[in-house]
């Protein structure tokens, strides 16, 4: 690995820092926590709120070869997992190949996986039970896209992050107060997991972590931010959760066949997904030095 590392961070409102300490909470996130405490020379953000997995490698991959990155930090599929044409082969399809593409050019590629829905008490037992058997096979495409770089080799590896099986992720502390995003201890807490995936030791103190509480502030983000965002990514998944369990099932019990037919080669998944107007997948962290080049691109 280059001694002057380059961190890289793909994917949606997780990479981008909602839910971290900062301006109307987004800060730092993971990524820029994880650029700080190994002590990178260079840190691009590329992750931005609402990208799917499609939107990863048709836009995001691109800009990232172009920083030469050493470490790539990835969070996906949550976006998919919300919509009605959550398809968890494509999601398989699309981040196995952006894996492939980054760990060729010696990246270093660290995906994180989607946590059990246990605290979401505001959200009905029939979403919360959907969203939950829909992030088990988000898990199993992101794990499987990993798979075949998990190994050291000459031109990189990948990791993934098992957020499903770690209890410590159902940690309430560890959530923004929308229990969608973590809070800066819980960024803090997947800089550090990721940081011990890649073998990186510590180099700098961490970045100070605010532990969130119930005051007024973060309820007035919840009812200004949080609430509408879910709305928007969830349009197609709640009147789907509302109608009847059989349904659920047969549908579930298709898509979970889709994935297990896609990985063993028998049928290859659609490309599709890609949101109409992307944003801009730029944004510089503020802890770290940007690239300019970069910073001045825009996807949309």
């Amino acid at each position: 690995m280059r001694d002057a590392l380059t961190v890289v961070g793909l994917g949606d409102s997780i990479g981008y820092g909602i839910g971290d300490c900062g301006h109307d909470w987004t800060g730092p996130s993971w990524v820029g926590r994880f650029a700080h405490n190994v002590g990178a020379g260079r840190v691009v953000h590329l992750a931005t709120p609402g990208q799917r997995a499609a939107d990863v490698l048709s836009v995001q991959v691109p800009a990232a070869l172009t920083a030469r990155p050493s470490v790539v930090l990835m969070s996906v599929g949550g976006n998919d997992l919300l919509r009605a044409d959550f398809n968890p082969a494509a999601i398989w399809l699309h981040t196995a190949e952006a894996i492939t593409r980054l760990v060729e050019v010696g990246a270093t590629v660290i995906v994180v996986g989607l946590p059990q829905v246990s605290l979401h008490d505001f959200l009905p037992t029939v979403v919360r039970k959907t969203i939950n058997e829909r992030a088990a096979l988000v898990n199993r495409a992101l794990s499987r896209a990993v798979l075949p770089h998990a190994r050291s080799g000459i031109r990189g590896r990948a990791h993934f992050i098992d957020l499903w099986s770690d209890s410590r992720a159902s940690q309430a502390d560890l959530w923004h107060i929308d229990r969608m995003h973590p809070s800066p201890r819980g960024h803090e807490f997947l800089a550090q997991l990721a940081r011990r995936a890649s073998r990186l030791q510590q180099r700098r103190a961490s970045l100070p972590v605010r532990i969130e509480d119930r005051s007024s502030s973060k309820l007035v983000w919840l009812v200004r931010n949080g609430i509408p965002w879910l709305l928007r990514r969830s349009v197609d998944l709640i009147p789907q959760a509302a109608v009847t369990m059989a349904f659920h099932r047969r549908r579930m019990r298709g898509l979970a066949q889709q994935l297990e037919d896609a990985l063993g080669n028998r049928v290859l998944p659609l490309r599709h997904g890609i949101a109409v107007s992307p944003p801009s997948t730029i944004s510089s962290c503020p802890v770290m030095k940007d690239d300019a080049s970069l910073a001045r691109n825009s996807a949309a």
